[in-house]
């Protein structure tokens, strides 16, 4: 047992102490030591840059986030400015020469004005149970377009799930904008947009080759499972950002989450051992 509160020791002493425990110990911590949320946001820029540089800086909710980045497969926020190392230009999306492309610490996620495509290789096939990711996407109301798409797929590039925002016009005219999740359609009542921002979430089930318990900004969609885009799909490796056509389109991805299974689960670490402390 410490011998002094853990909140009365000088910072560089209680960094190894906290870089030591998992982020969730340190959120429950803040639980029953409301004090220690102090030092967190103090100790959140070299957490973040040794733990999870992947991250944005916002320190809002930083704790979670750092507890998602340590409990999944993938869980990209594009907050670093080497980003554009791991997520390469896609040779076959990426066929407008003027693109532009932002991401890092001042930006919201990855940003593209534009058409073009980026491509992640995780380096190794996995079987993700659970995917969620939120996203903006707009574009000029003038042709039809297709864009914020995001696309998992394994090392033949086979893809379990396709998804992107469409927007056309109907048989009388009027223009719909939907979210696609293979062959699944949900409707949405206006482009995603700013705080209207769009979360996706579905599980996988790699016997069944479905997508499951599909859901737009938490609510069920109209049909909760899709058959896989390619049902010889074995994982997932490749992950691929694009737009690929629409007139003055925006996009930006703020994150996207693989986990090895319901993120609720991933909450049950036991830190009791790490009471003892005098907080």
């Amino acid at each position: 047992m410490w011998s002094v509160p853990l909140v009365d020791l000088p910072l560089d002493a209680v960094w190894p102490i906290c870089n030591a425990l998992p982020a969730i110990t340190l959120v429950r911590f803040q639980v029953v030591a409301p004090t220690i949320r102090k030092i967190v946001a103090t100790l959140w820029p070299r957490l973040r840059a040794v733990r999870g540089r992947t991250l944005r800086p916002n320190p809002n909710d930083c704790l979670k986030r750092l507890h998602n980045y340590e409990a999944a497969i993938l869980y990209e926020e594009f907050g670093d400015t080497t980003w554009a190392d791991r997520w390469l230009p896609d040779m076959i999306a990426n066929r407008n020469v003027t693109a532009q492309w932002h991401a890092g610490p001042d930006a919201s996620g990855l940003e593209l004005r534009g058409l073009g495509g980026r491509l992640l290789d995780l380096g190794s096939e996995s079987q993700p149970g659970e995917v969620t990711f939120k996203l903006s996407a707009r574009a000029s109301p003038v042709t039809a377009a297709a864009l914020g798409y995001i696309v998992l797929s394994d090392a033949s590039k086979r893809p379990c799930a396709w998804v992107y925002i469409e927007w056309q016009r109907d048989v009388v005219g009027l223009g719909t904008v939907a979210c696609w999740v293979n062959d699944t359609e949900v409707r949405l009542q206006d482009w995603p947009w700013g705080d209207s921002m769009l979360t996706v979430a579905f599980g996988i089930d790699w016997h069944s080759h479905e997508l499951t318990g599909i859901t737009i900004e938490g609510s069920a969609a109209a049909v909760g499972f899709a058959d896989f885009h390619n049902a010889s799909c074995q994982g997932v490796r490749h992950i691929a950002l694009a737009s690929l056509r629409g007139e003055s389109a925006e996009v930006c991805w703020q994150n996207i989450s693989l986990f090895p299974r319901a993120p609720d689960n991933c909450d049950r670490c036991d830190c009791r051992q790490h009471l003892s402390l005098m907080l």
